[in-house]
């Protein structure tokens, strides 16, 4: 089954859910609801929930997310312009969902990135530059 989170001030009814969740999984799905991973959380401490960290009025990628992308960067060692450019424009997509201008700028403004192409004003998107052989004399 995925994931899924339900939000509501009353612990009690959300509690009182759960029962009534295992019931409709198992006759009407034939699935069964994992008890190790269900949880009741105040909201105020935060969720992680599919690569997120969600906060009531913030949310942010989750460190494990982060960290998983940034190795995927530091391995990309010699890959071509055009798998460069769809794997950062990935991840700015992935990153565009969350708070996380200051991340995109610290991770994405570095040489190794600006040699190749640009970033728009929001950090949102990657144009590889034209080479310098292609412009009309």
């Amino acid at each position: 089954m995925d994931d899924a989170y339900i939000v509501s001030c009353d612990r009690e009814w959300l509690l009182s859910l759960i029962p009534k969740i295992r019931e409709f999984l198992k006759d009407r799905l034939h699935l069964e609801l994992h008890m190790g991973k269900t949880q009741v959380i105040d909201v105020r401490r935060g969720v992680e929930f599919l690569g997120a960290y969600i906060l009531p009025y913030r949310t942010y990628i989750s460190n494990e997310s982060l960290r998983r992308m940034m190795v995927q960067m530091q391995g990309m060692g010699n890959v071509s312009k055009e798998s460069m450019y769809h794997s950062v424009n990935s991840w700015l997509g992935v990153l565009s969902h969350y708070d996380s201008f200051n991340i995109r700028c610290e991770l994405f403004m570095k040489t190794r990135f600006l040699r190749y192409g640009s970033f728009d004003r929001d950090m949102t998107a990657f144009t590889l530059s034209k080479p310098t052989t292609d412009i009309a004399a």
